[in-house]
């Protein structure tokens, strides 16, 4: 178990395994997915959005790091975080 407690819910959106699909295979996704559930502070703040975080996910083999974009709100009634990962692009390109 992480040091944050339990495992919080994570939301793909469509933008995300849309762009995952091209960059994960099922179990990359699956172990980011997971990650994230258990770590939701994960990344580097993104100044001005509001709790948008930024992370860099290595992927494979392949020696790259990739880049994940996740937005994390709270959800008082649930005492839940929930974690969106709203994209997924190569290192080097810009959104």
């Amino acid at each position: 178990m992480s040091s944050e407690g339990a495992l919080h819910s994570v939301v793909e959106t469509p933008e995300f395994l849309r762009a995952a699909q091209g960059l994960l295979d099922e179990a990359e996704k699956s172990a980011l997915v997971d990650y994230i559930a258990a770590h939701p502070s994960v990344g580097d703040l993104i100044v001005g959005t509001g709790g948008a975080r930024k992370l860099r996910w290595a992927i494979g083999n392949r020696g790259k790091g990739e880049k994940a974009n996740l937005t994390k709100a709270e959800r008082n009634e649930l005492r839940d975080v929930l974690s969106d990962i709203a994209a997924i692009y190569r290192k080097g390109r810009e959104r």
